[in-house]
């Protein structure tokens, strides 16, 4: 269960980054919703989910699996997620993004 809340919340915590990022970045930028309080309101937003983040993370220590701590493990796969993508980044082969062109009116 602890690997789980610190994956998920992970994912969350990245959302927010990503919320914090785009208010400097794209201050203006049109949205069908926006978070009141400026950028200390996108902060602010965070800040609950990184508390229980926390929260979750002390007390998962308690737990085990393979032989250390839950909170040790989930802080590994994040780590090495993130290694992994790097890597996956890294050996794409060359052209891996490009689009494929589509057919022109005349040619079906």
């Amino acid at each position: 269960m602890t690997i789980d809340i610190l994956l998920s919340g992970a994912s969350v915590l990245l959302e927010f980054a990503a919320l914090v990022a785009l208010r400097y970045r794209e201050p203006e930028l049109p949205r069908p919703f926006r978070v009141p309080g400026g950028i200390a309101g996108a902060w602010l937003v965070g800040l609950s989910p990184l508390l229980l983040l926390c929260v979750a993370a002390f007390h998962g220590g308690r737990e085990t699996v393979l032989g250390m701590s839950a909170s040790a493990f989930g802080g590994l796969l994040l780590v090495s997620g993130v290694g992994v993508y790097w890597l996956n980044d890294a050996l794409k082969p060359e052209g891996w993004l490009v689009p494929a062109r589509e057919p022109s009116p005349g040619s079906d």
